[in-house]
């Protein structure tokens, strides 16, 4: 299983949401930041 799936599962996003991507960034003092990025799906209810 995918990290988009995982997070979108623990979150429990519904249609038309979605996760585009999910990124761990550590900075120059090793600092971790998670980004999750969202989406949605255009014309939807």
């Amino acid at each position: 299983m995918n990290s988009t799936k995982i997070f979108s599962l623990a979150l429990g996003l519904k249609e038309p949401w979605f996760i585009s991507n999910v990124e761990i960034l550590t900075n120059d003092n090793s600092v971790k930041e998670l980004h999750i990025h969202f989406g949605f799906t255009r014309g939807r209810r």
